[in-house]
């Protein structure tokens, strides 16, 4: 029973930790692109990401069996423990890619701009991530996290506690599976798949520029097939521009091929015809000199 309070209080602080570093990082990235907005991460409308629940769970559970190692070496054993980490971490991501995308038609996180990517979710740039993660939770938490937890999960308060977030949990749950059946079916309808921040960016978007108010839990309220219209309108233009663009350019590539072989077949010609030249002027020279007449 202890392991189950354990991994119910990890994963509870994991995914509202996760939630508040991603919360961040996104705004940052937002400013990035000069835009001064707060977009609510993850699928569900509450402070809540479950990866890095379930994150945070995987890497006190393998650091806590990886201590058991028989390994003598401390540092050797260390290595292990966060190396399997970095790599059970990118498993878990791959897994649940792949079920938004297969399952879900939404992608929840994009890194097909980054190197050595596979399918846009995992990379080697965050599987190293995920290993500098475990070796900072190994080296600097899990040596004093887990007795703060036990001490936690000891007090008469912990199930009220449990109580409120788990309760807030599944009904946060259901409610967003709501949303996402709504967006799967329209995915699939028009056979795209769906970057789920890019969809919550457009409806914040639309609705500033309408002058209307702003949803930061409950992104999707209002007319949700009007906010996918809109976001697959925005997604067509957008893709049509792209393919415009790219004509545009094809034709100019076009244009200056075939100026640049013009100019060569022209070059060519003048050395050709300089050759001939020459070749003429010591032919007449050569018969000089030998007394040929013409």
């Amino acid at each position: 029973m202890t392991y189950v309070f354990r991994f119910a209080t990890f994963f509870m602080i994991g995914s509202a930790g996760g939630w508040v570093v991603e919360l961040f990082f996104r705004h940052f990235m937002m400013l990035a692109k000069g835009k001064n907005r707060w977009v609510n991460p993850g699928f569900l409308a509450g402070p809540c990401l479950p990866i890095y629940g379930f994150g945070l769970s995987i890497l006190y559970f393998m650091s806590y069996f990886g201590d058991m190692l028989p390994i003598e070496n401390a540092w050797l054993k260390a290595i292990v423990i966060v190396l399997s980490e970095a790599v059970i971490m990118t498993l878990v991501e791959l897994i649940a890619g792949e079920i938004f995308i297969i399952r879900m038609k939404i992608r929840l996180w994009d890194y097909s701009r980054q190197w050595g990517n596979y399918k846009g979710i995992i990379c080697p740039l965050f599987s190293c991530i995920w290993g500098v993660v475990g070796a900072t939770y190994y080296f600097l938490f899990h040596s004093w996290l887990p007795d703060v937890v036990d001490y936690f999960i000891s007090q008469n308060y912990i199930l009220f506690i449990f109580g409120v977030f788990y309760g807030i949990f599944f009904v946060d749950y259901a409610y967003s599976m709501q949303m996402v059946k709504k967006v799967k079916q329209f995915a699939e309808e028009n056979g795209i798949v769906i970057f789920y921040d890019d969809l919550k960016e457009d409806i914040v978007a639309s609705r500033e520029q309408k002058k209307e108010k702003t949803e930061f839990t409950f992104v999707f309220r209002g007319n949700m097939q009007e906010h996918l219209k809109h976001y697959y309108e925005k997604l067509k233009g957008s893709a049509e521009s792209a393919a415009q663009k790219m004509q545009e350019h094809t034709e100019a590539l076009k244009v200056q091929l075939q100026e640049n072989t013009d100019a060569f077949k022209e070059k060519v010609q003048e050395n050709t015809d300089a050759i001939k030249e020459k070749v003429q002027e010591n032919t007449e020279q050569i018969k000089e000199k030998m007394g040929i007449k013409k």
